[in-house]
């Protein structure tokens, strides 16, 4: 009979464990996605996409041009640390920000290579790293998911109304 219920036990324990586990990722990614869809993020982003339709170069920007385009990447970035880390689950997070991520990489470049080359000579590493990480893993995603991949494709509204 004890063992009966301490068997019971530990499969109550186990159940309770692997959903409390479950519902902690999710929240966590729903917090995510919540913090890169606030209203700072997507104006950051909206520069970013500004900065690459109109060829701006770095010197070109002003310093809140600067801090909105800094913090949306480094928000990204954090992003890309809790896919690579598995705390959030990688498919829900793919459907929403693969295409985004890719399309703002795209505009994004003048920014990142002048970013990476402040930090290669002082570091020797590459600014975001985990971001660069995601983008790959987001192109692979898209190219086997096809041009309908999931939500995604609903967020994609243009870059000057970039929701995502």
């Amino acid at each position: 009979m004890t063992i009966a219920i301490s068997i019971a036990a530990f499969v109550v324990s186990a159940a309770t464990f692997s959903t409390s586990y479950w519902r902690d990722r999710r929240d966590l990614m729903l917090r995510v996605h919540e913090r890169l869809t606030s209203m700072e993020q997507q104006r950051g982003r909206r520069e970013i996409h500004r900065m690459g339709d109109q060829h701006k170069r770095i010197e070109d920007l002003t310093p809140d041009q600067y801090d909105k385009i800094n913090n949306a990447l480094a928000a990204l970035d954090v992003m890309a640390v809790y896919y690579k880390r598995k705390y959030i689950p990688r498919e829900p997070i793919l459907e929403f920000w693969a295409d985004p991520v890719l399309r703002l990489m795209r505009a994004a470049e003048p920014f990142l290579t002048h970013r990476d080359q402040d930090l290669l000579g002082t570091t020797g590493r590459r600014t975001w790293p985990a971001l660069h990480a995601f983008a790959d893993d987001a192109r692979k995603y898209l190219e086997r998911e096809g041009p309908q991949a999931g939500a995604a494709q609903k967020l994609d509204v243009g870059p000057a109304d970039d929701p995502a």
